[in-house]
């Protein structure tokens, strides 16, 4: 049997408290980081009223629900999260989340492969972790801006 080689890689850590948040939609806020060349992490926070952004892509997308309540809607049918809920969307399928109230609802999103279309959050602060690589970031950074 044929044994898979792998490389050793740093691991990367990633603070969400030392990116800089952009305005999503409506009374929400967003933040992307490539973590991996194949990985792309989106954290957003968003409560209502926004408006909903019925969409699909070619990525498989892990959401996973922290803190909260949504529906979050794949093909047309809505399935209702909470705190600890996640759902893997397969690529293709049309979906949309429509939070609950007017608590913010905070979406942790893993994308595979890694999106090319988006540019990872301007980093803001060291926060003193002993394993963040500058070079790194920043390669990862130059690789989502070409």
């Amino acid at each position: 049997m044929d044994e898979k080689k792998y490389e050793t890689q740093k691991p990367m850590m990633y603070d969400i408290k030392e990116h800089e948040f952009a305005c999503g939609k409506q009374n929400g806020r967003i933040q992307f980081i490539q973590i991996s060349p194949n990985v792309t992490l989106q954290y957003c926070e968003i409560r209502q009223p926004h408006e909903v952004g019925p969409h699909r892509h070619d990525y498989e997308q892990i959401i996973f629900i922290p803190q909260g309540e949504c529906d979050f809607w794949v093909d047309g049918v809505p399935y209702a999260m909470d705190a600890g809920c996640f759902m893997v969307v397969p690529p293709n399928a049309e979906h949309y989340l429509e939070a609950k109230g007017n608590m913010f609802v905070v979406d942790f999103d893993i994308f595979t492969p890694k999106r090319t279309d988006r540019v990872q959050s301007k980093r803001i602060c060291d926060r003193g972790h002993k394993n963040w690589d500058k070079a790194i970031t920043d390669a990862v950074v130059k690789e989502s801006e070409e």
